[in-house]
């Protein structure tokens, strides 16, 4: 009657252990949901920033090169008085020698002019190409705006959400830890912590599938027998043997009972 009731015993609590870590790894992957939520949103925050610090950049160098392009007018202009004076010089009587030297003045001040009118032509392309260029980040950041506006109420809807989920739970939980003794319940945590999640793991063939090593004799005896909380030798880790696998229990027992060489 005491080992029946020492083995129920035992049965609850592990029961109970599997049931808190299903609790505990469903609050994680809210939680990891969470997050990515939030880096999504902080991800096109980023986005964002860095298209208006792209946008401001373009806009300094765009004023940058009308201001270029002013001066470039306006020398231009000075060179263009300039020949337009020295044909005038030209024209007039001179002597051969101020002639040939008027001439080359000339020759020399409309070649420059000639460069700077094809600068002039290469800045006004720019100009036009970066206009462009503003008018397309402009719309992309518009763009980008509102994919933040939605990304934000999403996040705002599913952090709800997930928060009504996460309290709920760990009511659950503590409803769970309330019903179980300190000394498993910390140990359960620590190996919790420990053991990326996984305190109570299943044994099956013969092995624990937390850390895949076989298992010993003892402690396929302690399963079997439901009258101790059994841990790996290896990991630590509480062991639980599967319901579902009723015909390894049956070879288990066979094999406990009846097996005269330990195979372990």
């Amino acid at each position: 009657m005491v080992d029946s009731i020492v083995k129920s015993g035992m049965k609850q609590l592990r029961e109970r252990l599997r049931k808190l870590q299903d609790v505990d790894g469903r609050v994680r992957e809210l939680n990891e949901r969470k997050t990515a939520i939030d880096r999504n949103v902080h991800h096109v925050r980023e986005r964002l920033a860095h298209l208006k610090e792209e946008l401001n950049s373009r806009a300094l160098d765009q004023k940058n090169l009308e201001v270029k392009l002013k001066e470039k007018e306006l020398d231009l202009g000075g060179k263009e008085k300039g020949v337009e004076q020295l044909t005038i010089q030209l024209n007039t009587d001179k002597s051969n020698r101020e002639y040939a030297t008027l001439k080359h003045e000339l020759a020399v001040l409309r070649a420059d002019a000639s460069l700077l009118e094809d600068e002039i032509l290469q800045m006004m392309e720019d100009s036009d190409e970066r206009q462009k260029s503003h008018k397309t980040l402009i719309a992309e950041i518009e763009s980008q705006e509102q994919e933040l506006a939605a990304a934000e109420r999403s996040a705002e809807e599913e952090s709800a959400r997930v928060g009504s989920q996460v309290q709920a739970l760990l009511e659950q939980r503590g409803n769970l830890c309330g019903e179980i003794d300190s000394e498993p319940l910390e140990l359960y945590q620590r190996l919790l912590k420990n053991k990326d999640g996984q305190a109570v793991v299943a044994a099956r063939n013969f092995s624990c599938t937390g850390c895949y090593m076989t298992l010993t004799q003892n402690s396929i005896n302690y399963l079997m027998g439901d009258s101790a909380l059994v841990r790996c030798h290896s990991c630590g880790r509480i062991l639980y043997l599967e319901e579902a696998h009723q015909s390894l229990k049956r070879v288990i027992h066979f094999w406990v009972y009846h097996s005269k060489d330990n195979i372990f």
